[in-house]
């Protein structure tokens, strides 16, 4: 059975109102990026501070103050990660929505959008990327560091 794609007649809807529903799907990404960038500083302050009381030298330490602070790092790091690619299938079903609208209503524009598009070579690596890199590094920083303690 073959899979029919569906095609959508929009010639009927005013300009204007295909245009907000355009800019309303790029709106709806960046609050989408910048709740990510959000969490990603929420979860780094934690981090940092974590660090910073935690593992004061001057203070007195327990482990179990230790292994709390480092559980706090792992799921704050965890649920940050989860949170980043949860929202990148949100923010790509947006984006093909808005392409969608320029492929069928307005192909010169989408034409100009593809060919104007930077390509920052082999070596460039996305926002979401860079985040997911930072908090698999922090989160594997804490997981080294509770072997560390449980080694002691």
């Amino acid at each position: 059975m073959e899979k029919k794609e569906k095609t959508f007649n929009l010639d009927a809807i005013p300009d204007d109102v295909l245009m907000n529903y355009y800019n309303h799907q790029y709106d709806r990404m960046s609050n989408l990026e910048e709740q990510r960038l959000a969490i990603t500083n929420i979860t780094i302050t934690l981090s940092i501070l974590s660090f910073t009381f935690g593992f004061n030298m001057e203070s007195t330490f327990s482990k179990t103050i230790g292994f709390a602070l480092i559980a706090v790092m792992i799921l704050a790091n965890i649920f940050a990660i989860i949170y980043i690619v949860r929202t990148d299938s949100w923010i790509k079903t947006h984006e093909l929505r808005a392409k969608g609208l320029l492929e069928n209503r307005y192909i010169n524009l989408l034409k100009f959008d593809t060919k104007t598009h930077h390509n920052y070579g082999r070596w460039a690596i996305s926002r979401w990327k860079v985040q997911m890199m930072l908090h698999v590094l922090l989160a594997t920083i804490a997981v080294v560091i509770a072997v560390f303690l449980a080694i002691m």
